[in-house]
């Protein structure tokens, strides 16, 4: 599902219902955030069979970007079963975001 956006309540059934999640660190505020916008809303379309994908406002939800000890936004998260598996920090082409998610879906 895209475009969706998490607190922690929304989080954790996120987390119960998938195995995996792919979480978008955002403030409405960031440059580089808004040019990852739609490479993440892509992303999300096209690993929908794979993943749940949602957004986290950082100002909005600190909570969430603190427990995944976020310090720069943009960063997507991997939580794979509940658990963190592997953040990538910046802003990153469509190409690496996708061989990023593919070699941690296949480990």
């Amino acid at each position: 599902m895209t475009n969706t956006v998490l607190n922690q309540n929304e989080y954790e059934s996120a987390v119960a219902d998938n195995d995996w999640v792919l979480l978008d660190f955002w403030a409405p505020w960031c440059g580089p955030c808004k040019s990852m916008g739609p490479v993440f809303e892509a992303i999300a379309e096209e690993r929908t069979e794979e993943l749940f994908a949602a957004k986290v406002d950082v100002d909005e939800f600190g909570d969430l970007a603190v427990k995944f000890n976020v310090r720069g936004v943009p960063t997507l998260a991997l939580v794979h079963k509940g658990k963190a598996v592997s953040q990538l920090v910046g802003a990153q082409p469509k190409s690496a975001i996708d061989k990023w998610i593919g070699e941690q879906l296949a480990s």
